[in-house]
């Protein structure tokens, strides 16, 4: 908005879509994108995207914010 790269009505309604989730279970799975923001431990973010892979539509993008662990 700063930029006039998008007006406020867009930043609005961008933000209206985006629905942070608290608790994971099939019936929040059925998005289009999921984006993990968990503690840097390997376990955890595998245990997730195991979950995540077995739950979420084949649509739906699955990202990491992971900043330390390789997951190429």
């Amino acid at each position: 908005v700063k930029k006039s790269l998008i007006t406020d009505v867009q930043l609005e309604e961008t933000l209206g879509r985006i629905h942070p989730v608290h608790e994971l279970n099939e019936e929040t799975c059925g998005v289009d994108l999921v984006v993990e923001a968990i503690p840097e431990v390997l376990e955890w973010k595998l245990s997730l995207f195991k979950q995540l892979d077995a739950w979420c539509p084949d649509r739906t993008l699955l990202a990491s914010n992971t900043s330390s662990i390789s997951i190429t």
